[in-house]
């Protein structure tokens, strides 16, 4: 639902949800399961259109060879996002903080590194917008 405010946290100009928080909302995404689901419904069209090009050009080993390079592209993606926030932010190293479960500053706590990479991976590689962490606080590397 579009709440007329844009909050700034997707570039798709939806407006960010109803609270303005887009995914990282408890009512928007309660728990774990409903962000899987959701990560799983963004990637759907994706992926089965790989399947409708094979279908398109008489030959379903291209779909399926432009699956498989997709899906390499997607893992390694997610591979390299969640190396660089799985480490300390070197910004807050004089703070002393206590930073032993990575880099969580602008991540969805609630669910940890893992599935916020995941997230930022999805919603990047779908070009959705949706979110669930900020992604101009990620590391470098994984920033985009």
């Amino acid at each position: 639902m579009w709440s007329g405010v844009d909050a700034g946290n997707n570039t798709s100009g939806d407006g960010g949800g109803f609270f303005n928080a887009n995914s990282a909302h408890p009512f928007e995404n309660p728990t774990a399961l409903t962000g899987l689901i959701q990560m799983v419904l963004i990637f759907v069209i994706g992926v089965a259109l790989t399947n409708t090009f094979g279908r398109m050009v008489g030959d379903q080993r291209h779909g399926w060879a432009l699956f498989v390079a997709m899906a390499v592209l997607f893992m390694v993606g997610v591979a390299a996002i969640y190396a660089s926030e799985a480490q300390p932010n070197p910004a807050f190293a004089p703070f002393h903080l206590e930073q032993s479960a990575g880099n969580l500053e602008g991540k969805e706590v609630r669910f940890g590194i893992g599935q916020s990479s995941l997230f930022a991976t999805v919603s990047t590689a779908s070009s959705d917008g949706a979110v669930d962490s900020m992604h101009d606080s990620f590391m470098p590397l994984s920033g985009w």
